[in-house]
């Protein structure tokens, strides 16, 4: 939360402590601008642990940027236990750095990188 990150392409990466069912929600928070595709064209993957979510956003540089994670209207983010997770409102800020063009170059910028997931890096 109130990261810096470079403008273009972002994967967000969200990271659960248990198994994660498939279902999960995204909202805009409230005064600022959402980060991410609009619904019916969000690239959301689910790692093979079920517990990180990626989605595919792009951003302009020099902004504030923020969306909520099963807000109190949508709580979708469920473990496969039944339990909800919590509500919680991501925010951070775009730099005038170059902008991340290639979701490769985006996967690159995440300091876990493709590892989580299963892709091998070359």
């Amino acid at each position: 939360m109130g990261a810096t990150v470079r403008p273009g392409l972002l994967v967000m990466r969200v990271t659960f402590d248990q198994p994660m069912s498939c279902g999960y929600s995204f909202v805009t928070a409230p005064r600022l601008p959402y980060p991410c595709y609009p619904a019916g064209k969000r690239a959301m993957l689910l790692s093979d642990n079920r517990r990180t979510f990626r989605l595919l956003c792009a951003v302009r540089a020099n902004e504030r940027w923020g969306l909520w994670l099963n807000s109190n209207q949508f709580q979708h983010f469920v473990g496969l236990s039944g339990r909800p997770s919590a509500p919680y409102e991501l925010t951070f800020s775009t730099s005038s750095e170059s902008m991340i063009r290639t979701v490769h170059e985006a996967l690159a910028a995440d300091p876990f990188g493709e590892s989580e997931l299963g892709i091998v890096q070359r």
